[in-house]
């Protein structure tokens, strides 16, 4: 009887931990959904989204089912001709049948939170041993600072890569190479410099695991869609536009050169002085403001996984916008799929007696960052006007209320994202 009850307490204890493990992590991801789509939507209502880009995005989401693929007439162009993100049409479905830009909100933060479902899988892959660590792994992801700053910073293009890139990344560490192809291939349909990712996964399958025929091809791959989407798809929608057929990205890195021979001159010939330039104050503050959330030290236990992230890094590093090379905004949420994944493989590297303890770190350099640069609220860049809603902007919500859907429009800025689901807006 005594052996016979202990049996039964022990597969009620399994059952409990299992249901734990299920529902835990979903229900810490429906709460992040809800946050980050209830402070986007109190910012919309108090008018501050962007013309540029949110109602860009949202016209040309719109418009891809209404005979105009991705198209807006903001600018009169395609959004593909600044970067190449077809991905974001599969968003046109949502917003035509609730007929309304705010469901982009609601995708957004899904998006983010699936990348930190994608993680927690990964993470508890890594460490059978200690399965419950993951839960707490995946808080830390929640809790970054980093992510509140791609999320909660309006509707943008990268973010629907994120949890493709996550799955790349999950196939990459389960050897399953199905899932890691698919993963990195789907993100690439975000934005052009995700290639970059998967030219370094190429390389890691080179150098790492040997597997010359995969990772042969992954390189190839990554370097032919990154010169051919740049050099030759962007510029033919640019060149829509009235612009000159060259890549129009290129202007982040102006101080360098207006082309790419110009840009790899400046590089070959002072390199020494680049290098100084990007690890000046600002840049140095953007790389400690990324990794004091996540331990500082910890994603550098597997620096064969960290280096996926370095090209793209260094990328950001050179340019001439203070948000890209401060690794502000929205720039670095590709960065964060590479540093938590390389978290959950190099955890393995710390002796099991300190695990728990190395826990215990990363969520206390988590909060540490949370209080010190999160946009949330009780987070240390977190400002409560941009969410609040006067009577004002009630009034207002009123009045655009009774703009006629069919309408041809143009606007104040603050307006044209909310009457951007029509086939003419103007700013």
């Amino acid at each position: 009887m005594t052996n016979g009850g202990s049996e039964e307490q022990a597969s009620r204890q399994t059952r409990h931990s299992r249901v734990w493990e299920v529902y835990a992590p979903l229900a810490m991801a429906l709460i992040f959904v809800a946050a980050s789509f209830g402070l986007m939507n109190a910012r919309h209502s108090a008018f501050n989204t962007r013309t540029y880009d949110f109602a860009r995005f949202t016209q040309a989401i719109w418009n891809s089912l209404h005979g105009r693929f991705l198209f807006e007439t903001i600018t009169y162009g395609s959004i593909l001709g600044n970067h190449f993100s077809p991905i974001m049409a599969l968003a046109s479905p949502f917003v035509v049948l609730f007929k309304s830009e705010r469901v982009l909100f609601l995708i957004q933060a899904v998006n983010a939170a699936a990348t930190g479902l994608i993680l927690y899988r990964l993470f508890q892959q890594q460490q059978p041993q200690h399965p419950h660590l993951a839960l707490w792994f995946l808080l830390a992801y929640y809790l970054n600072p980093t992510l509140h700053g791609v999320t909660l910073f309006e509707v943008r293009r990268i973010v629907f890569g994120m949890p493709f890139l996550a799955l790349g990344l999950y196939g990459l560490s389960a050897h399953r190479r199905g899932i890691m192809i698919f993963g990195l291939a789907v993100a690439m349909l975000a934005k052009e410099s995700v290639s970059l990712y998967v030219a370094t996964a190429g390389l890691y399958l080179l150098l790492v695991e040997r597997d010359w025929r995969c990772g042969l091809g992954m390189v190839v791959l990554g370097a032919v869609w990154l010169a051919g989407i740049s050099l030759y798809v962007i510029p033919r929608f640019s060149a829509a536009e009235g612009h000159e057929l060259i890549y129009p990205q290129l202007y982040y890195f102006s101080r360098l050169g207006g082309s790419y021979g110009e840009i790899a001159g400046a590089i070959l010939r002072a390199p020494i002085d680049l290098a100084r330039q990007m690890l000046g104050p600002v840049q140095l503050q953007g790389i400690v403001r990324i990794l004091l959330p996540v331990g500082l030290i910890l994603p550098f236990l597997e620096p064969r996984w960290i280096a996926l992230c370095l090209p793209y890094v260094g990328l950001m590093l050179i340019s001439s916008d203070v948000d890209m090379l401060s690794l502000d905004k929205w720039y670095p949420a590709t960065i964060l799929p590479v540093i938590f994944g390389a978290i959950a493989v190099g955890w393995q590297r710390i002796p099991n007696q300190w695990q728990h303890a190395a826990m215990a770190w990363l969520l206390a350099c988590a909060s540490l960052g949370y209080a010190l640069f999160s946009q949330a609220p009780l987070g240390g860049r977190y400002n409560a006007a941009d969410y609040q809603i006067t009577d004002h902007d009630r009034v207002a919500m009123k009045l655009l209320g009774t703009v006629p859907d069919a309408a041809k429009v143009a606007a104040q800025v603050h307006y044209v994202p909310h009457l951007a689901l029509r086939a003419d807006i103007h700013h």
